[in-house]
């Protein structure tokens, strides 16, 4: 089969897309930040005085944190703390 040059060009171009695409589908996964344990970040049940998981900017309903790792109670508090913006 002949390769015309607007065949490899084409090509080519597919080529540089796809690349593309893969290099910024691998920056999104680094720029994720890697959870850390719930012993780490002093994790507890129970809230400190007004802040608690549920008011927090990093919970995600009905039990999970962007953070922490492990199921989180809503009513919970760690050190990682840091209320929503109103």
């Amino acid at each position: 089969m002949l390769i015309t040059r607007r065949h490899a060009v084409g090509l080519g171009a597919g080529a540089a897309i796809g690349s593309a695409t893969l290099a910024l589908a691998g920056n999104q996964r680094v720029a994720a930040a890697p959870q850390t344990t719930q012993e780490a970040a002093g994790y507890q049940t129970q809230p400190s005085g007004d802040q608690r998981c549920a008011l927090c900017a990093h919970f995600l309903p009905p039990s999970s944190c962007q953070v922490v790792q492990g199921a989180i109670v809503p009513n919970g508090w760690c050190k990682l703390f840091k209320a929503k913006s109103s």
